[in-house]
């Protein structure tokens, strides 16, 4: 999202960003000039419904047509929902008549999903009705949702990758070796939360069957509850030279 917010043209487009509460990312796109409102937001994917949910639910509901009102009050011309989790942009935008697109960040099935409102099936089919466009970030993704949403209304953009600024070789050669890497071999960076969900015992398992990952060095960049798991992984295959948490 904030990828997004920071390359939209700003002499085609006038920019309002909904957050359900403050944080980094309402601080970001004030700086980038965007107009900011902190509302009631409602979803149907959670990975842990409490009490409390269910007790806002109904305000959150509300904020809905208030928000159907406010957009058809400021003539916004689309509305972009940033997640599948959150319904109540799109639900908005179908009350006021506006075009809608959504970016779905995630892969509609299985165990990972947590808590659902409404079934996973009715939620897909949902997204495509109240949308004009269903945006993927895989083609696996997209493909979850095949017979659900039509073929038409799907488009698959790879997430972009942010640079913050260029780097000489020097400052490569450093930082590898910083990291424990080994001059003239190859790295495989694995990014992301240390979880079921992303899975990265499968990367160490796959490693240990390969027979020609030698000249490959596997660093693991991030944190999360399977982190002694995968350094016993680590260990048991007798990939210490090859794999790394950092």
């Amino acid at each position: 999202l904030d990828t997004t917010l920071r390359h939209l043209d700003r002499s085609a487009w006038r920019i309002t960003a909904l957050f359900p509460a403050e944080g980094p990312m309402t601080e970001s796109a004030r700086k980038m000039g965007c107009v900011v409102r902190v509302v009631p937001l409602s979803w149907w994917l959670c990975e842990e419904p409490s009490l409390w949910y269910f007790r806002t639910l109904m305000v959150r509901l509300a904020s809905v047509i208030r928000l159907a009102r406010w957009i058809k009050k400021n003539q916004v011309d689309v509305v972009y929902t940033n997640t599948a989790a959150i319904f109540g942009g799109a639900l908005a935008a179908w009350l006021a008549r506006v075009p809608h697109v959504w970016h779905v960040h995630e892969v509609l099935k299985g165990k990972h999903l947590g808590f659902c409102l409404v079934p996973v099936p009715i939620i897909t089919r949902l997204i495509g009705k109240l949308s004009k466009r269903v945006i993927f970030e895989s083609n696996s993704a997209r493909a979850v949702c095949r017979g659900r949403i039509p073929d038409e209304k799907m488009l698959t953009v790879y997430n972009s990758l942010r640079v913050a600024e260029p780097v000489t070789d020097a400052e490569i050669a450093a930082e590898g070796k910083r990291f424990g890497v080994r001059e003239g071999r190859r790295v495989v960076v694995w990014a992301g939360r240390f979880s079921e969900r992303k899975n990265p015992l499968m990367l160490i398992r796959a490693v240990g069957r390969m027979r020609h990952s030698g000249a490959v060095d596997f660093l693991f960049a991030g944190e999360g509850p399977l982190e002694n798991e995968m350094c016993s992984a680590i260990t048991r295959l007798g990939l210490e030279s090859r794999c790394r948490l950092i």
